[in-house]
């Protein structure tokens, strides 16, 4: 009997510290991706395809905002579960991080097993067959 691949998670985030972190969260229950950059993103997506996104919102190339809102008018892309990670938790912020298509704002610092609750419950919407109910 063969095991499912584990669920995909692309984390981006300029800040090595908080890659490591979310990456020893996170693996052995998900295959982890991180980058450095949103323009990294492109081609990461050529050979791993994430179940969900983890981004930073201040980043020095490209904001996550935009970033989000590029990927979410993307066909390929734009069904795929995206949080946003952030220091900034104020309201205009996380309104921002809605309009640009984003599921779920975080705030930095974030509990861990918050985090991993809004991962279980976005991946396990995206994997449920259509005739299981909800609840």
């Amino acid at each position: 009997m063969t095991r499912d691949p584990l669920p995909r998670i692309l984390i981006v985030d300029d800040e090595r510290m908080v890659r490591q972190m979310l990456d020893r969260i996170l693996s052995g229950h998900y295959e982890v991706l991180t980058l450095s950059s949103p323009e990294l993103v492109d081609n990461a997506f050529q050979t791993f395809q994430p179940d969900l996104i983890i981004l930073d919102v201040r980043m020095p190339e490209e904001d996550g905002w935009h970033l989000c809102n590029r990927l979410r008018h993307d066909k390929r892309y734009d069904s795929i579960p995206i949080i946003f990670l952030s220091g900034m938790t104020d309201e205009l912020s996380v309104r921002e991080g809605f309009s640009n298509g984003g599921d779920y704002c975080l705030g930095k610092p974030f509990e861990a097993g918050e985090l991993k609750q809004m991962i279980q419950t976005f991946i396990g919407r995206k994997h449920r067959h259509p005739d299981e109910a909800a609840c």
